[in-house]
């Protein structure tokens, strides 16, 4: 839902009034959810792979948040650019 609505409002405040059409709005809401699922698939991908053996999360918890934030804003990036 956070998704949908975010690409709504992405949609109502950055675009140019005379494109708030009902087709652009639900583009807009589907482009955010892909992009919500995305970091959320991100995210357990990254909690999965921090508790085997080629990643270990006893290292700080800064690196570790600095590491999940890069790794996740090249994924929302990615997706919202298609």
């Amino acid at each position: 839902m956070f998704g949908a609505v975010a690409g709504g409002a992405y949609r109502y405040f950055v675009d140019d009034p005379s494109e708030a059409t009902l087709a652009n709005y639900l583009r807009s809401s589907l482009d955010g959810m892909g992009v919500t699922l995305s970091c959320w698939a991100v995210q357990l991908l990254l909690r999965a792979r921090c508790s085997s053996e080629w990643a270990t999360t006893d290292g700080p918890l800064v690196v570790e948040i600095v590491v999940q934030s890069v790794v996740m804003a090249i994924v929302a990036l990615r997706r919202w650019r298609r």
